[in-house]
């Protein structure tokens, strides 16, 4: 064998490339095992599992979504409420004081169309709005129901009261009782709110001829009103003038002494298109001219939340803020407020509002003008163009809302337990340990006492405010 294999070492390969066999050797560096760079911008993508989270279950009473202070008023609870046909209506004839009564059902219709009864005033507690005759109603009536056979400019007046004092219920009473007085012929012009004014929630335009802006849909919507609560008045009222005006490509003439200015508000649109026109002060000047027979009331609540916040959210062209005294509705309750415009018989009722800035005194120089202020006062605390145009005239006498006698709350409270929302039970008190004296076993609860006992707490807690005592005692609905 050694020998064959040396032999096979000695052949020579010819014509042949020699087949030669190489091993390389690899190696793996730490840059190598390096994670690659991303790119900026760009997030790692991971693999997650899906987790699919269940809707969260909102709590509700299944009755409405709103809030407890809004639910009760739109859930209808007045017609679960005990019936009040026993409470007398408020007459004029019969003012006395510490009396409940309800409004007559055409007035109450007529309120309800003004928004006269306000948010969060507890109305729903009873089948119809109640009130409480007090020394104010007899002193609104005195001082202002019985002058509206005079010219307006000098029958003006401003309620001013803290806040729940009634200011809002003295202005329907108000209106209530100039209705019985005049037995219906009466105009009345109600706006529930001055804030719809200078609070940037409606449309407007400038009209150029009258040289103030126009708030179509606020006008609409308060002329639709106002023709829906004096339908009666103004179908007996004729035009004094020829009107012509045009509607759905067709003109329309409405003639003087033919037409009536019931006529005129339901036939005219002119006011619903976004154009300039005339058609709110023919109202008013026709409202003039027949208030040499017929009364005219203006009455607006939250007065100060237009006269004290005079510079609207409103924008002119070149971006300055709107005054509000150059609105066409503005323009007209300050006219109305301050005399310049006046009605032969007639009067203007204003009330302040406490849900807005009370720092402000705009309104509150002008009616009380003999008060010290800072003169050295300005926007917005002060607008002396207002305060001053305010107290022309004579001026606006305010009407103080004075707080309830004990007599009032006590009768306020008997009602309220008389209709089922006033819970009147024992005072609870947490037994003592081994203290015989404690637990009197078979003691006798008197509701009577108890309840005289609630009046004297509402009344000095309160101090004789609406508010306070509705806040104070324990209501069931």
């Amino acid at each position: 064998m050694l020998r064959l294999s040396v032999d096979l070492a000695k052949v020579r390969l010819t014509g042949r490339i020699p087949l030669i066999l190489t091993t390389r050797s690899f190696t793996t560096t730490t840059a190598l095992l390096a994670t690659p760079r991303q790119k900026e911008g760009k997030s790692k993508q991971i693999l997650r599992r899906k987790v699919v989270e269940k809707e969260k279950v909102k709590k509700s009473t299944s009755l409405t979504h709103y809030p407890f202070k809004d639910a009760v008023q739109n859930l209808s609870l007045e017609k679960l409420a005990p019936s009040i046909d026993y409470v007398e209506p408020l007459t004029k004839d019969s003012l006395a004081t510490s009396t409940i009564t309800v409004y007559p059902a055409d007035i109450e219709d007529k309120l309800r169309t003004f928004q006269a009864f306000k948010k969060f005033q507890h109305h729903e507690m009873f089948r119809n709005p109640v009130s409480l005759t007090t020394s104010n109603t007899v002193k609104i009536y005195d001082e202002f129901v019985k002058n509206l056979v005079n010219e307006s400019k000098t029958n003006r007046k401003y309620i001013d009261g803290i806040k729940g004092s009634g200011k809002s219920t003295l202005v329907n009473q108000a209106l209530a009782l100039a209705l019985q007085e005049f037995k219906n012929e009466v105009v009345i012009l109600h706006l529930h709110s001055a804030d719809i004014i200078g609070n940037g929630s409606s449309d407007y335009f400038k009209n150029n001829k009258l040289g103030l802006y126009q708030q179509p849909m606020a006008t609409k919507r308060w002329l639709r009103k106002i023709l829906a609560v004096n339908k009666d008045i103004f179908q007996k009222l004729k035009l004094t003038e020829d009107v012509k005006f045009y509607q759905d490509k067709q003109e329309y003439n409405l003639k003087a002494g033919e037409h009536t200015l019931y006529d005129y508000l339901s036939q005219n649109r002119e006011i619903n298109k976004v154009q300039p026109t005339m058609a709110f002060q023919f109202f008013v000047n026709q409202l003039k001219q027949h208030s040499k027979t017929i009364p005219v009331i203006l009455s607006v609540d939250d007065f100060n939340a237009m006269a004290d916040f005079s510079i609207t959210q409103y924008r002119a062209p070149d971006f300055k803020p709107i005054h509000v005294s150059e609105f066409e509705l503005g323009d007209f309750l300050l006219k109305a407020a301050s005399g310049e415009l006046s009605f032969n018989k007639g009067g203007v009722l204003l009330a302040k509002s406490c849900d807005f800035a009370p720092a402000r005194k705009t309104t509150h120089v002008a009616v009380y003008p003999n008060e010290e202020y800072d003169p050295y006062m300005k926007y917005p605390d002060l607008d002396m163009s207002v305060s001053q145009r305010l107290v022309a005239n004579g001026g606006i006498k305010p009407i103080k809302v004075a707080p309830l006698s004990k007599d009032e709350v006590r009768a306020l409270l008997s009602f309220w337990r008389d209709q089922q929302v006033l819970i009147t039970r024992q005072d609870f008190h947490k037994k003592e340990f081994n203290d015989d004296q404690a637990d009197v076993v078979g003691q006798e609860f008197d509701p009577e006492l108890q309840f005289e006992k609630l009046v004297q707490s509402s009344y000095v807690v309160s101090q004789g405010n609406p508010y306070g005592i509705l806040k104070q005692n324990l209501i069931s609905y």
